[in-house]
């Protein structure tokens, strides 16, 4: 048997509970937050940076092999190779089962 709590009477409302006051920052708490988020951001900031100048790096790189390669006469310069593999549904097993063995 389910239990069901029992009804509220008409015309009362719901009572919601006390909800705490939110008192404002003080000065001093404003100042050391103010800091504290300067801090985390310089932070980002430089790992930001260090993360764009390896990526930067790294594509000047690739560029470079990207070049060497097509001036060693390795890829033919016809663009990228025909796929000569199967689908990926094609398996040398046949197909995967549809249902459950048992």
């Amino acid at each position: 048997m389910t239990h069901y709590p029992a009804a509220r009477p008409a015309g009362r409302p719901a009572r919601r509970p006390a909800m705490p006051r939110i008192r404002p920052f003080t000065p001093e708490q404003k100042a050391r937050l103010r800091a504290v988020i300067d801090t985390i951001a310089s932070r980002i900031r430089d790992g930001l940076e260090a993360v764009r100048s390896a990526a930067q790096a790294a594509s000047e790189a690739m560029k470079q092999l990207a070049e060497a390669f097509q001036g060693s006469g390795i890829t033919g310069g016809q663009g990228p190779a025909a796929r000569r593999d199967r689908p990926a549904w094609a398996t040398p097993y046949g197909p995967a089962p549809r249902h459950h063995r048992r």
